[in-house]
C-alpha cells in the first residue's frame, strides 16, 4: 500500500491534475449557490429541466407546459436535471436550488481545465500544460461563466479540448486514443451547442490547409472517400429538395451533412498522416454517431421537421445573419471583451503572440506546426464571430481557452530560456496595457459583469464598492510586471505570484461581486415579496415583456403572462384585474420599459375601466415592481404618516408651482454630507392644488460640476407608489421620502439635486421661468461628498 501511494505521489501529471482540482474548487465553489438565478438564462434553462422532471422525461424538452422548447441541445439540460435530482430539489423554495443548478456547470469548467492541462502538456510539455490550465482557470470570463447556468460553458469546455486533441492526434506524440477523444468531445460539444462544435474545428483545419497550401490533404483523405462524400451530398440535397419543396431549407440541411463529413475528413486525414490503423477512425466516428444520433432521432421522429427548422434555421443561420433582433456591433466589441475576459493575463498576450508567430521556414512543418494550430484556434473563431451580425458579448467565449494557452506557452518558454531582451519586450508591451485596463476597471467594474450578462444598460448597485480590491490587485500585477525588468526569465516563484493575483481576482468576483449585484439581475425578490404579502397565493400576473420567462420559473407557471409579442397588453391586464378578490401584478423592464413608467401608464386606465387602483408592494428592484389592487397594512400606515397638516421644522422652504396642480413647498436632506458608497434621504414636501387625473412620477438628477456626467438618478413614484398623485386630495400636504445611493467611485466633491415631475415623455411644467433650468427641472438640495 505504501509503495503504491509513493508511486502515485511521484506521478507529476497526476499531482498537477489534483492540484488543479483543488485550485478550481477553492476559486469557484465559495458562495456558488448563495444568490438567486440571474436573468434571463438561469431561470429559463432551469425551468426547462424542472418541467422535464415533472413530466418524467429525459428526452422531451418541456417549457411552460408545452413540449416544444427547441432552443438548445440536450446535454446541459440532462446535467441540470440530474443535479436537481441528486440534491433532491423540489422547487423554487429549496435551499439547495441555486447551488444544484450551477454545480454541474462548475464541473464542466473543471473538466475543461483538466483537459487543457492534458492536451497542451502532451503537445508541448507538462509545464506548458500546467501554466495554460492555470491561466484559463483564473481568466475572469471562464471563471464567471462557471458561476452561471449557460450552455456556453459546457460547449467551450468540451469543444476547445476536442480541437486540442485533434492537434495532438496529428503530431508524432499523438496516439489513436487522442483521435477517438477528438470525436467523443466533439459529439458532446454538439449536444451542448449544435453546429458550432463542427464548424469551429473544420474552419481551423481549412485555414491551416490554406496557409500551408497542403494539397496532399486530398490524397490522404482518398479518392474513394471524396467520391462517396460527393455522392452523399448530391443524393441528400436532391432528396431534401424534392421531398420538402423548399430548396433553401434543403441547402441548409446539406450544410449540416457537410459539417459532419468535414469532421470525418479531418479524422481520416489525421489517421493517414500519423499512420493510425483505420479502425481507430471508425471507432471514433462510430462513437460520435452513437452520442449524437439517438436524441436527435427521437426529436425528429416525434416532432418532425418543425424541430429541425427551428434548430437549424432560427438558432444558427438567423443568428449569424442578425435577423432575430439581438445585439449588433463592430469588431471592437470583442476586442474589449477579450481584454477583460483574460485580465490581468491579457497584458502578456501581445508579447506572447509575437513570440508564437516568430516563425522560420521550418515552422510550417514539423514541431512548428503546433504553434500555427494554436494561433489559428484563436484567430479563426474570432474572425467568424466578428463577422456574425448577432453579437452577444459571450459569443466570443470559444476564443478564450486558446488565448489562455498562448499566454501559458509564453510563460513556460520564458521560464525555460534566459532572455533579457524578451523580458524587456514583455515589460514594454505589457506594462502600459495593464495600467490602461486597471484604470478602466477603477472607473467602472461593469466590464466584468458584461462578459456574460445580456442587460448591458442596467446600472450596477451604487453601494457595491469593489474598487479598493480591484485597485490593490491591479497594482500588485503592475508591480509584478515592473519586476520583470530585473529578471532574465520568469521563475516559478514569479509565475506563482502572478497566479495568486489572478486567482484572488476571480475568487473575489465569483464569491463577492456576483452575490452583491444579483438583485439587479433577478426576479427572485419579487417572488419573495409576493409570498410575504400573499400567504394564500392570490392571483398574480406579469406585465413584464421579455422578463416574463424569468418570473415564470420562480412562480412555477402560476403567474399569468399578460404580454403579446413580448410587449405588455392593456386589454389582458384589465381582464385579469377585473376579478373581485385582491390581485397582484409584476411590472417589469422587458424590452426597455421601466416598471415605474408602466405603473404610471397603467393605473389611470385601470381606474377608468374598473374603479380600482394599483399600489406598490415591493420596489427593491431597479426596474421591476410588485403591485397589488390593495395596500398592505404597513402601506396604509406609511401613507397616513406622510400626509401632513403642516410643514415640519427644519425644511428648506420653496414655493414652486407645477402647472397649477402641485406646489413644491420645500425639501430636507439627511445627512447633508455623505461618504461615497453610502446613502442619504431626500424628502420633498408637496401640496395638492388641483385634483389630478394623471399619476405623475418624481425624477431626481444628481448633477455634479460637469452637468449630466456621472449623474446620480433618483426617479421614483411618490411614497413608493403607495399614494399616487391621482389620489391626492386638494389641500393635502404629502411628504415624499426617497433614499438615494452615492456610487462608490463618485469622482466629485458633491452634486446638486434637480427634480421635477414626469410621465412618459412629458414633464409637468414649472410656472415661473426663473424657478427652473429651461427643462422644467427645479434646483433643490446640494449633497456634499466627504
Amino acid at each position: 500500500m505504501g509503495a503504491r501511494l509513493r508511486k502515485l505521489l511521484s506521478h507529476r501529471g497526476l499531482i498537477g491534475g489534483l492540484f488543479l482540482v483543488v485550485v478550481v474548487s477553492v476559486l469557484y465553489l465559495p458562495n456558488l449557490g448563495s444568490y438567486a438565478f440571474w436573468d434571463p438564462w438561469e431561470p429559463h434553462y432551469s425551468q426547462v429541466a424542472q418541467e422535464m422532471a415533472d413530466h418524467g422525461s429525459w428526452m422531451d424538452t418541456w417549457y411552460r407546459g408545452q413540449n416544444r422548447w427547441w432552443s438548445k441541445p440536450i446535454l446541459p439540460l440532462w446535467s441540470l436535471r440530474l443535479s436537481f435530482a441528486l440534491f433532491d430539489v423540489a422547487g423554487p423554495d429549496d435551499p439547495w436550488l441555486h447551488f444544484a443548478g450551477r454545480f454541474p456547470f462548475m464541473l464542466f469548467a473543471l473538466l475543461g481545465v483538466l483537459l487543457t492541462y492534458r492536451w497542451v502538456g502532451r503537445l508541448y510539455d507538462r509545464r506548458a500544460g500546467f501554466y495554460s490550465a492555470l491561466v484559463l482557470a483564473t481568466a475572469p470570463m471562464y471563471a464567471l461563466l462557471a458561476h452561471q447556468i449557460m450552455f456556453d460553458m459546457p460547449f467551450v469546455a468540451l469543444c476547445a479540448p476536442a480541437v486540442g486533441h485533434y492537434f495532438l492526434a496529428r503530431t508524432p506524440q499523438g496516439k489513436p486514443a487522442d483521435l477517438v477523444l477528438f470525436f467523443v468531445l466533439t459529439a458532446l460539444a454538439f449536444l451542448s451547442k449544435w453546429l458550432l462544435a463542427l464548424f469551429i474545428p473544420a474552419g481551423i483545419l481549412f485555414a491551416f490547409l490554406v496557409l500551408r497550401w497542403d494539397m496532399a490533404f486530398f490524397r490522404r483523405v482518398g479518392l474513394r472517400t471524396w467520391l462517396v462524400s460527393l455522392g452523399l451530398l448530391v443524393a441528400a440535397g436532391l432528396g431534401f429538395g424534392l421531398s420538402l419543396g423548399d430548396w433553401a431549407f434543403a441547402g441548409m440541411l446539406n450544410l449540416v451533412l457537410l459539417a459532419f463529413l468535414a469532421v470525418f475528413w479531418m479524422g481520416k486525414d489525421a489517421a493517414a498522416e500519423n499512420h493510425f490503423d483505420a479502425r481507430w477512425l471508425w471507432i471514433g466516428m462510430g462513437a460520435m454517431l452513437v452520442i449524437v444520433v439517438p436524441w436527435h432521432a427521437f426529436m425528429v421522429g416525434k416532432h418532425g421537421l418543425a424541430f429541425v427548422r427551428e434548430a437549424v434555421i432560427y438558432h444558427h443561420f438567423d443568428r449569424a445573419a442578425g435577423t432575430i433582433g439581438k445585439p449588433e456591433g463592430s469588431f471592437d466589441i470583442y476586442v474589449k471583451q477579450l481584454a477583460f475576459a483574460l485580465f490581468p493575463w491579457v497584458s502578456l498576450l501581445p508579447a506572447a503572440i509575437i513570440r508564437l508567430l516568430k516563425w522560420g521556414p521550418a515552422d510550417m512543418e514539423g514541431k512548428g506546426r503546433r504553434d500555427l494550430w494554436v494561433f489559428l484556434a484563436a484567430a479563426v473563431p474570432y474572425t467568424v464571430f466578428s463577422l456574425f451580425q448577432t453579437k452577444f458579448h459571450h459569443y466570443i467565449f470559444p476564443v478564450v481557452p486558446f488565448l489562455a494557452v498562448i499566454v501559458g506557452l509564453y510563460l513556460a518558454r520564458m521560464h525555460k530560456n534566459e532572455d533579457r531582451a524578451w523580458m524587456r519586450l514583455s515589460l514594454a508591451l505589457s506594462l502600459p496595457l495593464a495600467a490602461i485596463l486597471t484604470m478602466d476597471l477603477l472607473h467602472d467594474y461593469k466590464w466584468f459583469i458584461q462578459l456574460f450578462d445580456y442587460y448591458y444598460g442596467w446600472p450596477l448597485p451604487a453601494s457595491v464598492n469593489p474598487y479598493p480590491v480591484l485597485g490593490t490587485l491591479g497594482g500588485a500585477w503592475i508591480l509584478l510586471l515592473a519586476g520583470l525588468f530585473f529578471c532574465k526569465r520568469i521563475t516559478s516563484f514569479v509565475f506563482a505570484a502572478m497566479a495568486v493575483v489572478a486567482g484572488m481576482l476571480v475568487l473575489y468576483l465569483g464569491a463577492s461581486v456576483l452575490p452583491a449585484v444579483t438583485n439587479t439581475f433577478t426576479q427572485e425578490p419579487l417572488y419573495r415579496a409576493y409570498l410575504k404579502a400573499s400567504p394564500n397565493r392570490d392571483p398574480i400576473a406579469q406585465y413584464n415583456g421579455w422578463l416574463s420567462r424569468s418570473a415564470s420559473f420562480y412562480f412555477e407557471n402560476q403567474v399569468r403572462d399578460l404580454s403579446m409579442a413580448d410587449q405588455p397588453n392593456i386589454d389582458r391586464a384589465i381582464e385579469f384585474l377585473r376579478q373581485p378578490r385582491r390581485t397582484f401584478m409584476i411590472l417589469g423592464a422587458g424590452h426597455g420599459r421601466d416598471g415605474k413608467a408602466l405603473l404610471a401608464d397603467l393605473r389611470p386606465k385601470v381606474r377608468k375601466a374598473l374603479g380600482k387602483s394599483l399600489y406598490v408592494v415591493y420596489d427593491g428592484h431597479p426596474f421591476s415592481l410588485l403591485v397589488s389592487t390593495e395596500r398592505d397594512p404597513a402601506g396604509v400606515r406609511r401613507v397616513k404618516d406622510k400626509i401632513l397638516t403642516d410643514l415640519p421644522p427644519g425644511i428648506k422652504r420653496m414655493n414652486v408651482d407645477f402647472g397649477g396642480k402641485i406646489e413644491l413647498l420645500g425639501y430636507k436632506v439627511e445627512p447633508e454630507a455623505v461618504d461615497a458608497g453610502s446613502s442619504f434621504t431626500i424628502s420633498y414636501f408637496f401640496r395638492c392644488k388641483e385634483a389630478l387625473a394623471d399619476d405623475w412620477l418624481v425624477f431626481i438628477h444628481g448633477d455634479g460640476p460637469q452637468g449630466g456626467s456621472h449623474r446620480v438618478f433618483g426617479d421614483h413614484a411618490p411614497l413608493g407608489g403607495l399614494h399616487p398623485t391621482s389620489e391626492w386630495q386638494v389641500g393635502q400636504i404629502v411628504q415624499d421620502d426617497y433614499v438615494m445611493e452615492v456610487p462608490a467611485n463618485y469622482p466629485y466633491k458633491g452634486f446638486t439635486l434637480w427634480m421635477g415631475l414626469w410621465k412618459g415623455d412629458r414633464r409637468l411644467p414649472v410656472g415661473k421661468r426663473h424657478q427652473h433650468d429651461g427643462n422644467d427641472r427645479v434646483r433643490s438640495a446640494y449633497v456634499k461628498i466627504k
